[in-house]
């Protein structure tokens, strides 16, 4: 095992505008919100992959990716709320519990798993709606193990279970993308961290643990 970091990354507590609930907007408060809140089984869970690919080191470039679909992103001053909720309301009564978005920004919502597709595009059809010209894009990141041919299987037919999900919706006033992103040490990240938990997330304030493929990165617009 590699000797590790003993300093935090340098843009851990700067101010850009990251949010779980209503901090300061510093990173490092959504590391620890998830941390504590974030119910994770194993150092596969996937708000791991997803946080780190978010981190503030890699902002610039994700702007570069995503600019062509929500015109004028721009991710470092976005604001970025992780584990948005979105209340069942109708006509001015609440429901039920609020549905919990991964990532909202304004006019732009990212993340999801399968069973919850329904309820989340939904929320980011009520939440999302902006001024006039303003249309929500919701955005489903996949992530699979560029070495293991089966991790890359399930990510593509998964991907077509969300084009049918999309399809059935028949939304008219919603740009639906799926974002494909490769990690690359998927491997090292077992051998490192297999039998980690919550603790992993403290492990990010030092280092950056799973590696992604920028470039091969694929973004496809499914509606």
């Amino acid at each position: 095992m590699k000797e590790k970091p003993t300093q935090i990354k340098p843009q851990l507590d700067a101010k850009l505008e990251y949010y779980y609930g209503f901090g300061m907007g510093r990173y490092a408060e959504v590391l620890d919100e998830l941390r504590i809140h974030g119910r994770v089984n194993s150092y596969r869970t996937s708000s791991i992959p997803f946080a780190e690919f978010w981190q503030p080191e890699n902002l610039e470039t994700l702007t570069e990716r995503l600019t062509p679909h929500p015109p004028g992103l721009d991710c470092r001053r976005a604001l970025k709320f992780f584990e948005f909720p979105t209340e069942p309301v109708t006509d001015g009564k609440l429901l039920g519990h609020a549905s919990m978005t991964d990532l909202m920004r304004v006019y732009d919502t990212l993340g999801g798993v399968s069973y919850q597709f329904l309820h989340r595009t939904a929320s980011a059809c009520f939440k999302a709606n902006g001024p006039e010209g303003h249309k929500p894009v919701l955005i489903y990141q996949l992530f699979f193990d560029t070495n293991d041919p089966v991790s890359r299987e399930d990510s593509v037919a998964f991907e077509m279970e969300l084009k049918r999900w999309a399809e059935m919706l028949r939304l008219k006033n919603l740009k639906f993308l799926i974002m494909s992103v490769p990690v690359i040490n998927a491997s090292e990240v077992k051998a490192n961290y297999s039998g980690l938990k919550d603790e992993i997330f403290e492990e990010m304030k030092m280092h950056t643990i799973y590696k992604f493929d920028f470039d091969g990165i694929k973004i496809e617009v499914a509606l």
